[in-house]
């Protein structure tokens, strides 16, 4: 048995496209939204202007987004490994 039959046939110039897109773009926030690569450090920005009171909870998102972006970049990091 030919196990090639089971999948549709895989266009490659849209794939190099996709993988270029994920590298160039995807990839850097990614790694920052994850905290992987420190390079977005900036100064606190310190106002004493009134605000109105959020109602979300910006703590949890900001760790989930986190361990999102870890869980997506460790699952491309075992993709490529096996592939290679």
């Amino acid at each position: 048995m030919d196990y090639m039959e089971l999948f549709e046939p895989v266009d490659e110039v849209q794939t190099a496209r996709n993988v270029r897109n994920f590298f160039n773009k995807d990839l850097d926030k990614l790694l920052r939204m994850a905290n992987e690569v420190p390079s977005f450090l900036r100064s606190p920005v310190i106002d004493d202007m009134p605000k109105s009171p959020s109602f979300k909870n910006s703590s949890e998102e900001i760790l989930v987004n986190h361990f999102e972006s870890k869980s997506y970049i460790s699952s491309r990091y075992l993709a490529i490994s096996i592939c290679l």
